[in-house]
């Protein structure tokens, strides 16, 4: 029961201080937040807005080479071009062989 009696008390007054305190600095983070969540939100769309500014142009080429060994490479402005597949080739000389097959027939 000592123990009980033993409590150091605080004085109103200084509680009040204290109090006031707190509620002046929460006052001060509550704006310090909302100032980061607006200059956040700005931000982003003010790049939103600087991005819209330019426009994606794509050109493509078509373009139609033979080779001879079978690599056949396409270089020009960006290095996007590939080759067909030399199955095609194939079958572009299956064509051939038809055509000439009706021509042998006469």
């Amino acid at each position: 029961m000592e123990e009980k009696n033993n409590i150091a008390s605080v004085p109103y007054i200084v509680y009040e201080s204290a109090m006031a305190r707190n509620e002046r600095t929460f006052k001060k983070m509550w704006g310090a937040l909302i100032l980061l969540i607006l200059l956040l939100v700005g931000s982003n769309v003010g790049w939103l807005i600087y991005e819209s500014q330019f426009e994606t142009v794509e050109v493509y080429q078509e373009v139609e080479q033979e080779a001879e060994d079978g690599t056949n490479d396409f270089i020009g402005g960006d290095y996007y071009g590939e080759a067909e597949d030399k199955d095609s080739n194939q079958e572009a000389s299956e064509e051939e062989r038809a055509d000439t097959e009706d021509l042998s027939d006469l």
